[in-house]
């Protein structure tokens, strides 16, 4: 892959913990993942290693 292409994508998420909570689709785009949740609104996942 040639280093100034762009990496995107879609995730499905399931957040644990909560009952009855339906999978969410995020978004991955360089190496984050953002997704809106019901709950907490806008939810960004960053690549730590």
């Amino acid at each position: 892959m040639r280093r100034d292409s762009v990496r995107k994508g879609f995730i499905f998420l399931r957040i644990v913990g909560f009952e009855n909570v339906p999978p969410t689709v995020g978004k991955y785009e360089e190496g984050k993942i953002k997704f809106q949740d019901p709950q907490y609104g806008e939810v960004i996942l960053y690549r730590t290693s």
